[in-house]
């Protein structure tokens, strides 16, 4: 009975013996998939922007290190999130310094990491004109580079010099910023500019240069389409009639300090151009100068202006915001026409008295009208067919807000017809 006892131990322990296994494999996941951005190391001073894309299996986060100094001109967005398939942007701010700059762009996630590095140039260092004697200009601008994008002309210079910084950017067209802060015109010389008659064409026409410390007429118009940023002499006292016309890429002017007079169609057609600040100096501003800035955002009109001419602002279509003065005494015919796509309200001050045709036509966003004016300005204007032709478009539906006890004015007057009327209370 022993004997069988073990036997049967035996063959039950080998029964139960199983044979064995190799380990299961762990299934290696990637952290970071699908990635394929390579180094930006070319790039201009110019901002940039792009985009890029990846997929993460797990939270991750992008994180930006410069080796410059600088900070703060690249960033990502969005620059952190949790798995799946992403799409960045990657912003880089304009370089207005002279030295180049790097940053490296890092995306981690997990025990992963993926880099690519950004180097952006610096904006070229400006070339700069001394003329001691108005009308040898020329000699100087003989020895300046042809790809300068960046000058800055001092001392004196009359008709023919500006004739020279005309043929010198006609020969170049890489010149983006023109500083001319610290140069005096004086009278003498002259130069050729073309001017545009529509259907009768484009003829070349001769401007002299009568008057010191005046930017003359013509200065600049259609001679200088790729210019970016100019800043006029400070000791100018007026702006000619079209002296910027159709500086089209013009994002940046700066004024002259003492400025008295813009003349008509001054900056017509300049279609970049954002801002403008104009000085507290400033009683003139003539008709068109401002007409087809599709992309300035706000105004603000100066006191001691007493008058928007016709056209000042016709075609501005991105304005938002207009500030106009206790100065002003009338508002001409489309001085904002079809220039206010985006504004919703406006205030007229109180010492307007007329209002001229088609001043707001086409203003559809205009929701809200203040007049400050105790008697309603005229708003209609008859012509030699007996027809009536009004301030606002017809059917025009908003609100109208004037001064208190002063309800009736308006009520029965032309204002009636395009406005729902309320008193301020107070």
């Amino acid at each position: 009975m022993a004997l069988f006892a073990v036997s049967m131990c035996v063959s039950l322990d080998s029964c139960d013996t199983e044979p064995e296994q190799e380990p299961e494999q762990e299934i290696q996941i990637p952290a970071i998939s699908n990635w394929d951005v390579k180094d930006k190391d070319n790039l201009t001073e110019e901002a940039y922007e792009a985009s890029f894309s990846f997929t993460a299996n797990f939270k991750w986060i992008i994180t930006v290190t410069y080796s410059d100094g600088q900070n703060d001109w690249c960033t990502v967005t969005p620059n952190k999130g949790n798995e799946g398939y992403q799409y960045v942007r990657l912003n880089i701010l304009k370089n207005d310094t002279y030295e180049n700059r790097v940053a490296t762009i890092s995306l981690i996630c997990k025990d992963e990491k993926k880099s690519f590095r950004v180097v952006q140039k610096g904006s070229s260092k400006p070339e700069k004109i001394q003329v001691e004697e108005a009308g040898t200009l020329g000699e100087k601008l003989s020895n300046v580079n042809s790809d300068v994008k960046s000058l800055i002309i001092e001392g004196y210079i009359n008709g023919d010099d500006i004739a020279d910084l005309r043929e010198f950017y006609y020969s170049s067209y890489s010149l983006k910023s023109l500083d001319l802060l610290n140069v005096n015109i004086v009278k003498g010389g002259s130069f050729e500019y073309k001017a545009d008659y529509g259907l009768a064409g484009v003829k070349w026409e001769k401007q002299t240069c009568n008057d010191d410390n005046v930017i003359p007429a013509n200065m600049f118009n259609n001679g200088f389409r790729g210019l970016e940023e100019l800043i006029l002499p400070h000791s100018a006292t007026s702006i000619g009639t079209n002296a910027l016309e159709n500086c089209v890429s013009l994002k940046r002017i700066e004024l002259p300090k003492d400025v008295i007079t813009i003349g008509s169609g001054a900056f017509k057609d300049c279609w970049d151009l954002e801002s403008i600040n104009l000085p507290k100096t400033i009683t003139s501003i003539g008709a068109g100068a401002f007409w087809q800035c599709n992309s300035l955002k706000s105004i603000s009109i100066p006191e001691g202006v007493t008058k928007i001419a016709s056209n000042t602002f016709n075609q501005c279509r991105n304005i938002v915001s207009i500030s106009l003065p206790e100065s002003l005494t009338e508002i001409e015919p489309m001085a904002f026409s079809q220039c206010c796509w985006k504004l919703s309200q406006i205030t007229i001050p109180k010492n307007v008295k007329k209002i001229g045709y088609q001043a707001f036509y086409e203003c559809n966003k205009l929701t809200s009208v203040t007049c400050l004016a105790e008697t309603a300005p005229e708003i209609s204007h008859r012509l030699s067919d007996n027809s009536l032709i009004y301030a606002f478009d017809e059917g025009y539906v908003g609100t109208l807000v004037v001064p208190k006890f002063c309800y009736d004015s308006y009520y029965y007057s032309d204002w009636k017809k395009f406005f729902s009327i309320s008193e301020m209370n107070y």
